[in-house]
């Protein structure tokens, strides 16, 4: 079975034995009894959903030959932050919920790099957007994480708010470039001309300039992925 396919049926998975568990752990003796916050279940369902939906990102963009090492180290290292945040559910420690933001916060990075390496453009305005957005959305990584580790040990008043301004303005501009670049990939394709063809019969393409394979029909065709404009007859 495929990684991917095993990632979609334990997404519905998760959440039915979320639900089942904090049933019996909430309202089914002798069971009720044994857990001390029944809450924490749904906690440790939560972050299994994260997981799975970040492990699904990197899988996909692997698939894809997206720098498939990095998202591989994203599937690695973001289980270890999974395993390490349940641990720390268990005695409740602030010390190891820290330390799992760090492997955590890794996997979710090469996710979201690997979503803004997924489409392919031709060269220009595009890469260095790309290029700006990984860096923006990478140092606002670093920020939380040094941020929640050194927060744990106590800032004074003035480096406090310091810390805190600069989170949240790299975390703006880190959201203006991904939304400029997200824009940059999808309105050229929905701005595209329609697929025109007296005779229409579908066939798959690879795309000449990207690589990308799609469906297309006979006529005029506009690549989904870096829209370049493809016409192809049948004699």
């Amino acid at each position: 079975m495929r990684l991917s396919r095993l990632l979609v049926w334990a997404m519905p998975a998760t959440v039915g034995g979320t639900a089942l568990l904090f049933i019996a752990f909430s309202f089914v003796p002798p069971m009720s009894g044994w857990v001390s916050d029944p809450v924490k279940i749904i906690a440790g369902g939560l972050f299994t959903m994260m997981y799975l939906a970040v492990a699904m990102v990197c899988t996909v963009c692997a698939a894809h030959g997206r720098v498939p090492r990095l998202m591989r180290s994203g599937l690695i290292v973001g289980l270890i932050g999974l395993l390490v945040m349940f641990v720390a559910l268990v005695p409740d420690s602030d010390v190891l919920a820290m330390l799992a933001l760090w492997p955590a916060m890794w996997g979710m990075l090469m996710a979201l790099i690997g979503l803004l390496l997924l489409p392919r453009r031709r060269p220009g305005w595009w890469s260095w957007a790309r290029a700006a957005t990984i860096a923006l959305v990478s140092l606002l990584a670093a920020v939380i994480c040094i941020g929640v580790s050194f927060g744990l040990h106590g800032f004074s008043g003035q480096w406090e708010q310091a810390a805190i301004r600069t989170g949240w303005s790299v975390a703006f501009l880190a959201t203006g470039a991904a939304t400029a670049t997200v824009l940059g990939v999808w309105i050229p394709g929905l701005a595209a001309s329609p697929v025109a063809s007296t005779t229409p019969r579908p066939y798959r393409l690879r795309c000449p300039r990207c690589g990308t394979g799609q469906e297309a029909v006979t006529g005029e065709h506009h690549c989904r992925s870096c829209g370049l404009r493809i016409r192809v007859e049948v004699a």
